[in-house]
């Protein structure tokens, strides 16, 4: 008895040009969110001073959503400062 079914029509994805380090969308990474990205948060390495710092970019509603769930679940219990974890968040100008 069959259960499911799988069709497999060897049309790939097209590539897309990204246009280069330019985010297509908000970067939120729970689920695809194509608005685009108004306010931005550089994450720190947890106070390494030496580590490259990552920036991401998101959209308003996203921005408030990660910055809440990162000071609720993870500074709340860490000993490291707000600052050590996020040393630049804001608006993107333009």
């Amino acid at each position: 008895m069959a259960t499911g079914t799988s069709v497999d029509s060897g049309i790939g994805l097209p590539e897309v040009d990204d246009g280069g380090d330019r985010p297509r969308g908000c970067e939120w990474h729970q689920s695809v969110c194509v608005d685009s990205p108004t306010h931005f948060i550089q994450w720190g390495a947890h106070g390494d001073e030496s580590a490259e710092l990552t920036t991401s970019m998101y959209c308003g509603r996203h921005y408030a959503t990660e910055l809440s769930f990162y000071i609720e679940f993870h500074v709340k219990d860490c000993p490291k400062t707000v600052f050590q974890h996020i040393p630049n968040l804001g608006k993107i100008d333009g």
